[in-house]
């Protein structure tokens, strides 16, 4: 198998100008591209990305109103709205009347939506699994350890967002 091809974008790449800065360009083209590969995974579960991305959200954060999800989501509430109907007519969310604001709907993940989340969640982790067991272990540990890293990152990029 031929050695995957190092794309490098030089606009991005400040580790000419600072010697211990990150390799921002090749950090970006990294994770592009593991979130390609884990939309191939992802198109197994039938779903569009929008969809998977708003049953994620109900399965692992909980019920919410429409307007929370779409915002949550970066989106329009009719685009959201015109999503929950499409999830709702599938039997994949239910909504329900607000117990305290009966104008609010309340969106939540079916039994049946919960039970695509996670085998489309399963798939994604078997996936992964695969493909580190391929790794040398020092390389896993390595990842390993980058994870709260990347956690870290997310932190900063939604607090940098948010200004």
């Amino acid at each position: 198998m031929a050695a995957p091809r190092k794309i490098r974008d030089p606009h991005w790449d400040v580790s000419a100008s600072a010697p211990d800065a990150v390799d921002v360009g090749r950090l970006h083209s990294a994770l592009v591209h593991v979130l390609r590969l884990l939309r191939e995974v992802d198109a197994a579960s039938g779903m569009s990305p929008s969809r998977l991305s708003a049953l994620s959200v109900l399965v692992f954060v909980g019920p919410m109103s429409q307007a929370e999800l779409a915002r949550i989501e970066g989106v329009s509430a009719p685009s959201m709205s015109l999503l929950v109907r499409e999830l709702e007519a599938d039997g994949l969310v239910m909504r329900t009347a607000d117990p305290a604001d009966a104008r609010r709907t309340i969106v939540s993940a079916s039994e049946t939506g919960r039970a695509r989340m996670l085998e489309s969640q399963r798939r994604r982790l078997t996936w992964l699994s695969d493909a580190l067991a391929q790794l040398p272990s020092d390389a896993r540990q390595s990842l390993a350890a980058s994870s709260a890293h990347l956690e870290a990152l997310i932190v900063a990029l939604r607090a940098t967002s948010a200004e």
